[in-house]
């Protein structure tokens, strides 16, 4: 018997089956893929139910989905601040640096930094308000694929990048490069990324009719002729100014304050980020 046999739910009608079933799996994540000791969420054997005790990103998808309490989230983004494990200057590997699988080349899957599981460990930490981790770890990520367009030939956008020098992942083979003009899921990094955590508009929600800025640098940041629903507005920060044009009323949430933005130009001032 599967561990989601043994604790499948009888059928619930409407909202309330799909939150039994979030329970459910909450609970079946906690109790057999978490290891305690570690602090770690890990894929589990299929011989004997235990942990594998391999760290990648994909240790971060429970907390994606708000699986574990802070407590837990704590414990885990400390593998993000350790360059032994998913940390460093390049972050994010496809697999932690102190496990023996890992190649300094990448090899695909064996260590090689990939958009889609570095996004979703950034959105993850996110979650849980680690706003500061997030940034850091979206600067370094957009960067690394920045200093690899420059001096890389082809200058171009790869599949994936390698996690220990500017310069694609390699195949497989270890020699060969992955795919070169690959923007399908790497264009997350100078695009979501760049947007949401190294600017900070972390949340463009057109249906609230409201845009949620989370601000790490001091100096001049900001964006331009954004697009949500019908809004179009630009919001720029100069230090403690932060002046907004809109074509629309929407609210504006700068770290936990919010605003009224109004048709016109609305001048705010806002407290200097302690991170800074």
């Amino acid at each position: 018997m599967s561990l989601f046999t043994k604790y499948a739910p009888e059928a619930f009608p409407g909202i309330d089956r799909w939150e039994t079933e979030y329970n459910r799996l909450k609970t079946v994540i906690n109790e057999h893929y978490r290891d305690e000791e570690s602090g770690c969420y890990y894929d589990i054997r299929k011989t004997d139910g235990k942990p594998s005790k391999v760290i990648t990103p994909a240790s971060f998808w429970p907390l994606l989905a708000e699986v574990a309490d802070s407590s837990r989230a704590g414990r885990m983004v400390r593998l993000l601040k350790d360059p032994e494990i998913l940390g460093g200057e390049i972050p994010i590997p496809s697999v932690a640096r102190n496990n023996k699988s890992f190649r300094k080349e990448g090899n695909y899957r064996k260590g090689s930094l990939w958009l889609p599981t570095s996004y979703m460990t950034i959105k993850a930490v996110e979650k849980y308000g680690y706003y500061d981790l997030a940034a850091e770890l979206a600067v370094k990520t957009v960067s690394h694929m920045a200093e690899t367009y420059r001096i890389y030939t082809p200058h171009t956008i790869w599949e994936c990048y390698s996690p220990t020098q500017a310069a694609p992942g390699k195949n497989g083979d270890g020699k060969t490069d992955s795919r070169e003009d690959f923007c399908g899921w790497s264009a997350l990094g100078p695009i979501s990324l760049l947007i949401e955590n190294v600017l900070g508009f972390y949340d463009i929600d057109a249906q609230e009719n409201c845009v949620r800025w989370y601000p790490v640098e001091n100096g001049r940041t900001g964006i331009e002729n954004l697009r949500f629903g019908t809004v179009v507005t630009d919001i720029v920060k100069d230090g403690n100014t932060v002046t907004v044009s809109s074509n629309k009323e929407y609210s504006l949430v700068i770290r936990e304050d919010s605003f009224s933005i109004q048709p016109g130009t609305t001048v705010l001032t806002i407290d200097d980020h302690p991170g800074c």
